[in-house]
Protein backbone atom coordinates (compact mmCIF):
# COMPACT_ATOMS: atom_id res chain seq x y z
CA UNK A 1 0.00 0.00 0.00
CA UNK A 2 2.63 2.41 0.64
CA UNK A 3 4.38 1.76 -2.71
CA UNK A 4 1.34 2.41 -4.27
CA UNK A 5 0.68 5.96 -2.86
CA UNK A 6 4.55 6.84 -3.48
CA UNK A 7 4.25 6.05 -7.45
CA UNK A 8 1.52 8.87 -7.87
CA UNK A 9 4.51 11.58 -6.39
CA UNK A 10 7.38 9.35 -7.71
CA UNK A 11 6.30 9.80 -10.93
CA UNK A 12 5.05 13.23 -10.67
CA UNK A 13 8.54 14.13 -9.64
CA UNK A 14 10.34 11.80 -12.29
CA UNK A 15 8.27 13.42 -15.03
CA UNK A 16 8.81 17.41 -13.96
CA UNK A 17 12.48 16.75 -14.24
CA UNK A 18 12.04 14.89 -18.00
CA UNK A 19 9.82 17.63 -18.97
CA UNK A 20 12.85 20.24 -17.55
CA UNK A 21 15.61 18.38 -19.35
CA UNK A 22 13.10 17.86 -22.96
CA UNK A 23 12.44 22.02 -22.68
CA UNK A 24 16.23 22.56 -22.02
CA UNK A 25 17.78 20.59 -24.64
CA UNK A 26 15.34 21.68 -27.33
CA UNK A 27 17.40 25.57 -26.25
CA UNK A 28 13.50 26.71 -25.45
CA UNK A 29 14.24 27.15 -22.08
CA UNK A 30 16.61 29.59 -22.11
CA UNK A 31 14.50 31.44 -25.29
CA UNK A 32 11.41 31.29 -23.60
CA UNK A 33 13.54 33.24 -20.86
CA UNK A 34 14.23 35.74 -22.92
CA UNK A 35 10.86 36.35 -24.24
CA UNK A 36 9.00 36.14 -20.70
CA UNK A 37 11.99 39.34 -19.89
CA UNK A 38 10.34 41.39 -22.54
CA UNK A 39 6.74 40.64 -22.27
CA UNK A 40 3.61 41.90 -20.30
CA UNK A 41 3.33 40.31 -17.13
CA UNK A 42 -0.42 40.47 -16.26
CA UNK A 43 -1.43 38.39 -19.09
CA UNK A 44 1.69 35.64 -18.37
CA UNK A 45 0.14 35.72 -14.71
CA UNK A 46 -3.19 34.74 -16.83
CA UNK A 47 -1.37 31.96 -18.74
CA UNK A 48 0.04 30.34 -16.13
CA UNK A 49 -3.48 30.69 -14.36
CA UNK A 50 -5.10 28.65 -17.27
CA UNK A 51 -2.40 26.67 -17.58
CA UNK A 52 -3.91 25.24 -13.77
CA UNK A 53 -7.18 24.81 -15.10
CA UNK A 54 -6.46 22.93 -17.79
CA UNK A 55 -5.38 19.59 -16.06
CA UNK A 56 -7.81 20.57 -13.61
CA UNK A 57 -10.60 20.38 -16.00
CA UNK A 58 -9.44 17.42 -17.76
CA UNK A 59 -9.38 15.44 -14.46
CA UNK A 60 -12.80 16.29 -13.91
CA UNK A 61 -14.06 14.84 -17.50
CA UNK A 62 -11.29 11.56 -16.81
CA UNK A 63 -13.32 11.00 -13.65
CA UNK A 64 -16.14 11.26 -15.09
CA UNK A 65 -15.60 8.80 -17.91
CA UNK A 66 -14.23 6.58 -15.26
CA UNK A 67 -17.79 6.90 -13.28
CA UNK A 68 -19.57 5.73 -16.34
CA UNK A 69 -17.53 2.70 -16.13
CA UNK A 70 -18.22 1.82 -12.70
CA UNK A 71 -14.64 3.01 -11.88
CA UNK A 72 -15.23 6.42 -8.83
CA UNK A 73 -12.09 8.06 -8.52
CA UNK A 74 -11.72 10.61 -6.15
CA UNK A 75 -11.54 14.08 -7.61
CA UNK A 76 -8.16 15.48 -5.92
CA UNK A 77 -6.38 11.52 -6.87
CA UNK A 78 -7.53 11.82 -10.84
CA UNK A 79 -6.01 15.53 -10.57
CA UNK A 80 -2.92 14.16 -9.29
CA UNK A 81 -3.01 11.08 -11.96
CA UNK A 82 -4.09 13.36 -14.87
CA UNK A 83 -1.01 16.24 -13.99
CA UNK A 84 1.45 13.53 -13.07
CA UNK A 85 0.75 11.76 -16.35
CA UNK A 86 0.50 15.30 -18.76
CA UNK A 87 4.40 15.53 -16.83
CA UNK A 88 5.41 12.22 -18.42
CA UNK A 89 3.56 13.10 -21.90
CA UNK A 90 5.75 16.13 -22.12
CA UNK A 91 8.72 14.37 -20.69
CA UNK A 92 8.69 11.05 -23.22
CA UNK A 93 7.49 10.06 -26.15
CA UNK A 94 3.58 11.05 -26.90
CA UNK A 95 2.42 7.00 -26.34
CA UNK A 96 3.54 6.76 -22.83
CA UNK A 97 0.82 9.60 -21.70
CA UNK A 98 -1.92 6.81 -21.45
CA UNK A 99 -0.11 4.31 -20.34
CA UNK A 100 1.44 6.07 -17.58
CA UNK A 101 -2.13 6.89 -16.56
CA UNK A 102 -3.35 3.65 -17.06
CA UNK A 103 -0.34 2.39 -13.97
CA UNK A 104 -0.76 5.35 -11.58
CA UNK A 105 -4.59 4.68 -11.56
CA UNK A 106 -4.20 1.30 -10.87
CA UNK A 107 -1.66 2.00 -8.62
CA UNK A 108 -3.27 4.73 -6.59
CA UNK A 109 -7.16 3.69 -7.10
CA UNK A 110 -7.14 0.49 -7.97
CA UNK A 111 -8.23 1.14 -11.32
CA UNK A 112 -8.44 -1.84 -13.86
CA UNK A 113 -5.93 -1.17 -16.45
CA UNK A 114 -8.63 -1.69 -19.65
CA UNK A 115 -10.96 0.51 -18.28
CA UNK A 116 -8.57 3.56 -17.75
CA UNK A 117 -7.11 2.58 -21.55
CA UNK A 118 -10.70 2.53 -22.91
CA UNK A 119 -11.07 6.51 -21.65
CA UNK A 120 -7.75 7.91 -22.35
CA UNK A 121 -9.00 6.57 -25.86
CA UNK A 122 -12.14 8.06 -25.82
CA UNK A 123 -11.01 11.37 -24.72
CA UNK A 124 -8.08 11.62 -27.31
CA UNK A 125 -10.56 10.36 -30.07
CA UNK A 126 -13.12 13.28 -28.39
CA UNK A 127 -10.21 16.18 -28.21
CA UNK A 128 -8.88 15.24 -32.04
CA UNK A 129 -12.82 15.51 -33.28
CA UNK A 130 -12.94 19.16 -31.71
CA UNK A 131 -9.09 19.98 -32.94
CA UNK A 132 -10.13 19.10 -36.29
CA UNK A 133 -13.61 20.63 -36.54
CA UNK A 134 -11.35 23.72 -34.98
CA UNK A 135 -8.54 23.72 -37.52
CA UNK A 136 -11.71 23.54 -40.30
CA UNK A 137 -12.93 26.29 -39.32
CA UNK A 138 -9.65 28.01 -38.98
CA UNK A 139 -8.55 27.38 -42.62
CA UNK A 140 -12.04 28.59 -43.66
CA UNK A 141 -11.21 31.91 -41.47
CA UNK A 142 -7.64 32.47 -42.70
CA UNK A 143 -9.13 31.32 -46.95
CA UNK A 144 -6.43 31.49 -49.72
CA UNK A 145 -5.78 35.05 -49.73
CA UNK A 146 -1.89 34.89 -47.51
CA UNK A 147 -1.04 31.80 -49.69
CA UNK A 148 -1.76 33.49 -52.84
CA UNK A 149 -0.08 37.14 -52.11
CA UNK A 150 2.99 34.68 -50.45
CA UNK A 151 3.13 32.58 -54.03
CA UNK A 152 2.61 36.12 -56.12
CA UNK A 153 5.59 36.78 -58.57
CA UNK A 154 7.52 33.52 -57.87
CA UNK A 155 5.11 32.10 -60.62
CA UNK A 156 3.81 28.56 -61.70
CA UNK A 157 6.82 26.55 -60.76
CA UNK A 158 6.43 27.69 -57.24
CA UNK A 159 3.18 27.14 -56.66
CA UNK A 160 3.54 23.42 -58.51
CA UNK A 161 6.43 22.59 -56.23
CA UNK A 162 4.27 24.03 -52.83
CA UNK A 163 1.65 21.14 -54.11
CA UNK A 164 4.03 18.95 -54.84
CA UNK A 165 5.39 19.12 -50.97
CA UNK A 166 2.31 19.23 -49.73
CA UNK A 167 1.54 15.81 -51.32
CA UNK A 168 5.18 14.16 -50.43
CA UNK A 169 4.54 15.36 -46.71
CA UNK A 170 0.65 13.65 -46.57
CA UNK A 171 1.97 10.68 -48.36
CA UNK A 172 4.85 9.93 -46.45
CA UNK A 173 3.34 10.58 -43.19
CA UNK A 174 0.47 8.05 -44.35
CA UNK A 175 3.21 5.74 -45.16
CA UNK A 176 4.96 5.65 -42.18
CA UNK A 177 2.32 5.80 -39.64
CA UNK A 178 -0.42 3.69 -41.64
CA UNK A 179 0.15 1.03 -39.08
CA UNK A 180 -0.02 3.37 -35.96
CA UNK A 181 -3.32 5.01 -37.62
CA UNK A 182 -5.25 2.44 -38.32
CA UNK A 183 -4.47 0.84 -34.40
CA UNK A 184 -5.23 4.05 -33.26
CA UNK A 185 -8.68 4.67 -35.19
CA UNK A 186 -9.94 0.92 -33.99
CA UNK A 187 -9.07 1.67 -30.60
CA UNK A 188 -11.15 5.01 -30.74
CA UNK A 189 -13.82 3.66 -31.95
CA UNK A 190 -14.42 1.22 -29.69
CA UNK A 191 -14.42 3.35 -26.93
CA UNK A 192 -16.61 5.41 -28.28
CA UNK A 193 -18.78 2.18 -28.56
CA UNK A 194 -18.39 1.35 -24.77
CA UNK A 195 -19.07 4.64 -23.36
CA UNK A 196 -20.88 6.47 -25.52
CA UNK A 197 -24.39 5.43 -24.47
CA UNK A 198 -23.03 5.19 -20.68
CA UNK A 199 -21.70 8.88 -20.56
CA UNK A 200 -23.34 11.88 -19.05
CA UNK A 201 -22.88 13.83 -22.30
CA UNK A 202 -24.01 17.31 -21.23
CA UNK A 203 -21.04 17.08 -18.68
CA UNK A 204 -18.48 15.77 -20.84
CA UNK A 205 -19.09 18.32 -23.94
CA UNK A 206 -19.55 21.24 -20.76
CA UNK A 207 -16.00 20.04 -19.65
CA UNK A 208 -14.59 19.64 -23.88
CA UNK A 209 -15.35 23.22 -24.16
CA UNK A 210 -14.20 24.50 -21.67
CA UNK A 211 -10.86 22.40 -22.30
CA UNK A 212 -11.11 24.57 -25.84
CA UNK A 213 -11.88 27.61 -24.29
CA UNK A 214 -8.91 27.78 -22.24
CA UNK A 215 -6.55 26.96 -24.56
CA UNK A 216 -7.96 29.78 -26.85
CA UNK A 217 -7.93 31.95 -24.14
CA UNK A 218 -4.29 31.41 -23.22
CA UNK A 219 -3.35 31.96 -26.73
CA UNK A 220 -4.74 35.21 -26.78
CA UNK A 221 -3.27 36.70 -23.19
CA UNK A 222 0.32 35.44 -25.16
CA UNK A 223 -0.24 37.15 -27.59
CA UNK A 224 -1.45 40.02 -25.77
CA UNK A 225 1.57 39.87 -23.56
CA UNK A 226 3.63 39.70 -26.94
CA UNK A 227 1.85 42.65 -28.37
CA UNK A 228 0.95 40.71 -31.30
CA UNK A 229 -3.03 41.02 -32.70
CA UNK A 230 -5.36 39.01 -31.39
CA UNK A 231 -7.76 38.56 -34.04
CA UNK A 232 -10.45 35.97 -34.01
CA UNK A 233 -8.58 33.92 -36.88
CA UNK A 234 -5.61 34.21 -34.92
CA UNK A 235 -6.74 32.92 -31.86
CA UNK A 236 -8.75 30.06 -32.96
CA UNK A 237 -6.30 29.20 -35.54
CA UNK A 238 -3.22 29.00 -33.23
CA UNK A 239 -5.65 27.07 -30.66
CA UNK A 240 -5.98 24.08 -33.21
CA UNK A 241 -3.96 23.59 -35.46
CA UNK A 242 -0.33 23.21 -33.97
CA UNK A 243 -2.24 21.31 -31.41
CA UNK A 244 -4.05 18.63 -33.77
CA UNK A 245 -0.09 18.18 -35.10
CA UNK A 246 1.43 17.84 -31.92
CA UNK A 247 -1.61 15.28 -31.23
CA UNK A 248 -0.48 13.12 -33.78
CA UNK A 249 3.15 12.74 -33.67
CA UNK A 250 4.93 10.37 -31.33
CA UNK A 251 7.51 12.74 -29.29
CA UNK A 252 7.57 14.30 -26.33
CA UNK A 253 3.91 16.71 -25.78
CA UNK A 254 4.11 17.28 -29.74
CA UNK A 255 7.67 19.21 -28.68
CA UNK A 256 9.07 21.20 -32.00
CA UNK A 257 6.13 19.75 -33.94
CA UNK A 258 3.84 22.47 -32.19
CA UNK A 259 6.18 25.23 -32.22
CA UNK A 260 6.99 24.54 -36.52
CA UNK A 261 3.26 24.87 -37.11
CA UNK A 262 2.63 27.68 -35.32
CA UNK A 263 5.62 29.63 -37.03
CA UNK A 264 4.44 28.24 -40.29
CA UNK A 265 1.14 29.96 -39.25
CA UNK A 266 3.20 33.64 -39.65
CA UNK A 267 1.63 33.87 -43.14
CA UNK A 268 -1.91 33.17 -42.77
CA UNK A 269 -2.39 35.02 -40.14
CA UNK A 270 -0.07 37.75 -40.75
CA UNK A 271 2.42 37.96 -37.88
CA UNK A 272 6.09 37.66 -37.97
CA UNK A 273 7.55 34.57 -37.59
CA UNK A 274 10.25 35.50 -34.98
CA UNK A 275 7.14 37.01 -32.53
CA UNK A 276 5.39 33.59 -33.31
CA UNK A 277 8.68 31.42 -32.50
CA UNK A 278 8.79 33.29 -28.80
CA UNK A 279 4.74 32.53 -28.55
CA UNK A 280 5.15 29.33 -29.16
CA UNK A 281 8.39 28.87 -26.88
CA UNK A 282 6.77 30.72 -24.07
CA UNK A 283 3.53 28.92 -23.98
CA UNK A 284 5.21 25.14 -23.95
CA UNK A 285 7.55 26.87 -21.01
CA UNK A 286 4.55 28.14 -19.19
CA UNK A 287 2.06 25.49 -19.22
CA UNK A 288 5.01 22.92 -17.77
CA UNK A 289 5.44 25.56 -15.21
CA UNK A 290 1.65 25.34 -14.06
CA UNK A 291 0.97 21.54 -13.87
CA UNK A 292 3.14 21.76 -10.15
CA UNK A 293 1.31 24.90 -9.50
CA UNK A 294 -2.02 22.84 -10.54
CA UNK A 295 -0.94 19.89 -8.09
CA UNK A 296 -0.59 22.35 -5.31
CA UNK A 297 -3.78 23.90 -5.80
CA UNK A 298 -5.49 19.93 -5.63
CA UNK A 299 -3.16 19.72 -2.19
CA UNK A 300 -4.67 22.77 -0.18
CA UNK A 301 -8.31 22.46 -2.14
Amino acid sequence: MARSRLIVPAMFWIGLLGAVVALWLSGQASGAWAQVRAARWLPLVLVVAGGVALPLVHAVRWRLLMLALEVDVPTGLAADVTVSSSLVNYAGPGFLGAPAKALLANRAANAPYGKTIVTMAFEQGLDFLVLLAGSIVAVLLIGTGPIEDALSGRGRVARIALVVVVAVVVAAIAAVGRARIRRGVVRIVEAFRTLGSRIDRPAVAWCTAALWLLQAGVVAALLWALGLPATPTTVISLATIPLLLGQIVPLPGGIGVREAAIVALSVPVGISSGGLLGLAIIHRVLLVVALPLALVVVRLA
